[in-house]
């Protein structure tokens, strides 16, 4: 987890409960990387598509309100983050920057 993205999870931390953890990534669309803040909810079996909507927005507002992290505008919600299998906790970026740019063409 990189400065910036600890940061801003503790604002999320502080802010609402409804994120079990966040990861910052870079997708590359056309030769330029984007930052792009990937959610995973708490519960997402219970975080419906309006609820989700309405996480993004708030995790949006507290983004924008900060200078390190206004420069994200693209946020996910993912059901489990990928994590490498001998470190649950440690995030599986690549797998998850393929998965984001998949979505992010989809939107």
């Amino acid at each position: 987890m990189n400065s910036i993205e600890q940061r801003f999870h503790l604002r999320l931390s502080y802010f609402t409960f409804r994120v079990r953890r966040t990861a910052l990534i870079g997708v590359d669309p056309g030769g330029q990387q984007q930052p792009v803040l990937v959610i995973e909810p708490e519960d997402f079996a219970a975080t419906a598509i309006d609820e989700g909507q309405n996480l993004i927005d708030e995790i949006r507002k507290i983004a924008a309100a900060h200078l390190t992290t206004q420069p994200i505008d693209t946020f996910l919600i993912h059901k489990e983050l990928p994590v490498d299998i001998r470190h649950n906790s440690k995030i599986f970026r690549e797998k998850l920057a393929m998965w984001a740019a998949d979505e992010s063409r989809r939107q």
